[in-house]
């Protein structure tokens, strides 16, 4: 069953980019237009699903938690890693592009806001599961964690 999982998003992954990287070799790309940057930011976050899946299956897979794959996934795909490799064309200052030579943010524009919106939707979605009686009964517990944490 696993192994049906890891080919289906192989086969997505390698359907839904090999088109645009024949566009992108082809040059009929238009360079910092909108569509040019929606189309980068498609396969940004297509890239980070992509390789935050598998690394979770593969964690899982070792017995360690998914979560500890994913995060390490996100440091191997990140700026400063295999994000910043030149590929060519669209990408030649990486997947995700590193400060320095003209870039000021890790990230483009688009995807800060895109993980910002992400980011605000989970922090909700938590909330709405929180059970309030065991929030209470723990928050003298968490509190001092979290104290003790700062200090």
């Amino acid at each position: 069953m696993r192994y049906k999982r890891v080919a289906c998003l192989a086969v997505i992954f390698i359907f839904g980019v090999m088109p645009v990287l024949a566009l992108e070799s082809a040059g009929s790309l238009p360079d910092n237009e909108m569509p040019s940057k929606m189309l980068m930011l498609a396969i940004q976050i297509g890239i980070i699903l992509f390789a935050a899946r598998l690394s979770g299956m593969l964690a899982e897979r070792i017995k360690i938690p998914s979560v500890l794959g994913e995060l390490m996934a996100g440091i191997a795909i990140g700026p400063y890693a295999f994000g910043s490799m030149n590929l060519g064309g669209i990408f030649s200052s990486g997947l995700f592009p590193a400060p320095g030579a003209g870039v000021t943010f890790p990230v483009t524009p688009e995807l800060y806001g895109f993980c910002t919106v992400a980011s605000i939707l989970l922090l909700f979605l938590s909330g709405v599961e929180t059970d309030l009686k065991l929030f209470v009964r723990y928050s003298l517990a968490g509190s001092l964690v979290g104290i003790g944490g700062v200090v």
